[in-house]
């Protein structure tokens, strides 16, 4: 479960260096986003 938080926080800064835009809003975006996402699946 953190593991797949992890690569995708991995995943953003890498792609984020590349294109020299990487923020923090962007990733707290993406971490409120994955944990939406969780709660959702373990409500349904």
């Amino acid at each position: 479960m953190f593991q797949i938080l992890f690569f995708r926080i991995k995943d953003i800064i890498f792609l984020g260096i590349l294109k020299k835009t990487f923020c923090i809003k962007c990733l707290i975006f993406t971490v409120f986003d994955y944990l939406k996402n969780k709660k959702d699946l373990l409500t349904a």
